[in-house]
């Protein structure tokens, strides 16, 4: 029987959909956390693709984790869903694939009012509706809103794996920072000769040493940046294993690179970060109030749409964001 959220008693099963990209579905944590509290009881499913599973293993906040299959056996996963009996499901990412999975379940449908796929919901969100923080992992929130929760906006939270210092040998001692260059769209990426004065000005105020990592076919990005290194202690390390690449990032002091998947799952860990955003909006992929994510950004990009008074913002400039990770290794380094 379908979950009948005015009846204020929290469904036996609920289902959250959250497909790639690895950001994204690290930005569903908070309302992991919201379900949590406000269903303690509620048997919660995860539905994602690979290679995002990985990261919620040992989670206890999730009860089972779906992975999507390839497309021929689509059909097979939208039958398995129907028969597991949900109460509700919350797609928070509201795709035409998404929308349509939603709806097979047979459960009371969340998701957000976007064109042609609407009326394959119950209840709708629209986006532009949004009061909070303008951070998507808020946005999100939204959904648990529509159906008379009332979430506070946490942290992201990751159980992670144990960190792998074994990553950064035979590197010498300092503080470790991770040097992540790369990102799919081009309007993402810092020049490398950027990153890597950025990194040499580091390492001469801090000693810090850099790891360069990247994901399968991402060495050439790596190594374009790490040529321009010269006289900085570095390594290349590309991970084929997600959760090799998150053991890594937990080891380290410090997150330096591009707004990109590794970043977010950094911030879920507790790592501090400091990013590179190009024409996005920053506000919208930066936790609100928190000193320890900086961003590296031109305002003038900003294009008439607001950006929140709280973000740390440093120039697109070497030697001022240099400056922001030395009062990051200063302030909250790992010990």
């Amino acid at each position: 029987m379908r979950w009948n959220p005015e009846a204020r008693e929290a469904p036996e099963k609920a289902l959250l959909i959250q497909f790639r990209r690895i950001g994204d579905v690290v930005l569903v944590t908070p309302a992991l956390d919201a379900f949590r509290r406000a269903w303690p009881r509620t048997r919660l499913h995860l539905l994602t693709s690979s290679p995002s599973p990985v990261l919620f293993a040992g989670d206890d906040r999730v009860d089972v984790l779906w992975i999507r299959p390839p497309r021929r056996d689509l059909p097979s996963l939208a039958r398995d869903l129907r028969r597991e009996g949900f109460g509700a499901v919350f797609d928070f990412q509201s795709l035409p694939l998404t929308a349509a999975l939603a709806r097979a379940t047979g459960a009371t449908a969340v998701g957000f009012a976007k064109r042609a796929r609407r009326h394959l919901y119950h209840r709708t969100v629209r986006v532009e509706d949004h009061h909070g923080s303008g951070f998507a992992a808020d946005h999100k929130l939204d959904l648990l809103r529509a159906v008379g929760l009332e979430p506070e906006l946490g942290p992201t939270r990751l159980p992670g794996p144990a960190p792998s210092p074994e990553a950064w040998e035979p590197l010498p001692p300092g503080p470790r920072v991770i040097l992540v260059p790369v990102s799919r769209r081009p309007h993402k990426r810092w020049e490398p000769a950027a990153f890597a004065e950025t990194a040499r000005v580091l390492h001469r105020r801090t000693g810090a040493v850099f790891l360069l990592a990247g994901g399968p076919g991402e060495g050439p990005d790596l190594e374009r940046t790490a040529a321009e290194m010269d006289g900085v202690p570095h390594r290349i390390r590309v991970f084929d294993r997600l959760d090799a690449l998150a053991g890594a990032l937990g080891a380290a002091a410090l997150f330096l690179g591009n707004d990109n998947g590794p970043r977010h799952i950094a911030m879920a860990l507790g790592v501090p970060t400091l990013a590179y955003f190009g024409t996005q909006n920053p506000t919208h992929w930066t936790p609100p109030a928190d000193p320890r994510q900086v961003v590296i950004w031109d305002p003038a990009r900003r294009r008439g749409r607001p950006v929140r008074e709280d973000l740390r913002i440093v120039p697109p400039d070497p030697e001022a964001a240099a400056g922001a990770g030395a009062h990051l290794l200063d302030s909250w380094a790992a010990t």
